[in-house]
């Protein structure tokens, strides 16, 4: 039990230290408010990364969610055991082809395979580990979200600049739901 927690949480900390220096890097160019605003948002969303998790777990029992992570590690896992013979199978589940693989996945050829292959690449990336998953990709959303931001900034006006920050990067449905 003592293993697994590391293992849970040595993910976590190295995928939050990289997302941290990658958007300090980022946000760089912000003034000074905005900058400060924009670091609130990516606070938020790398706290809003867990509260998937805890609404599942406390409510639902399973989500979406729960079948993504099964199904990623168990195809990670076939991965990790014969990278040649798996790993091509697992960019066919990606790009919506038809992989064989010895486990039942649901979606094959569409966009739920290509997500359950996505979140398999991402669960080689951080040995399965489901709040390093989650944080991986809240930084995706983060930056996602920034570009949005940065198109609004350009083409409107600098007095709507703050109402547009908050619109794209701090209303608690963008952080939670894009987490």
């Amino acid at each position: 039990a003592g293993w697994r927690l590391v293992a849970e949480i040595l993910p976590v900390l190295v995928v939050l230290a990289l997302a941290t220096v990658l958007a300090r890097a980022a946000l760089r160019p912000f003034p000074k408010r905005e900058r400060s605003l924009l670091l609130l948002a990516f606070a938020a969303h790398m706290l809003g990364a867990f509260a998937p998790i805890w609404v599942v777990r406390g409510f639902y029992g399973r989500a979406d969610s729960t079948y993504y992570h099964w199904a990623s590690g168990s195809i990670a896992s076939l991965v990790r055991h014969d990278f040649g013979r798996f790993f091509p199978e697992l960019l066919g589940l990606v790009f919506q082809g038809h992989p064989h693989l010895p486990v039942n996945i649901e979606g094959i050829g569409n966009a739920t395979g290509s997500m359950t292959g996505i979140a398999a690449l991402v669960s080689i990336l951080v040995d399965d580990s489901l709040y390093a998953k989650c944080l991986v990709l809240a930084t995706a959303s983060f930056f996602g979200e920034l570009a949005i931001y940065r198109v609004f900034r350009e083409t409107y006006h600098q007095r709507f600049h703050e109402n547009l920050l908050f619109a794209t990067m701090l209303l608690p449905s963008t952080i939670f739901w894009t987490s």
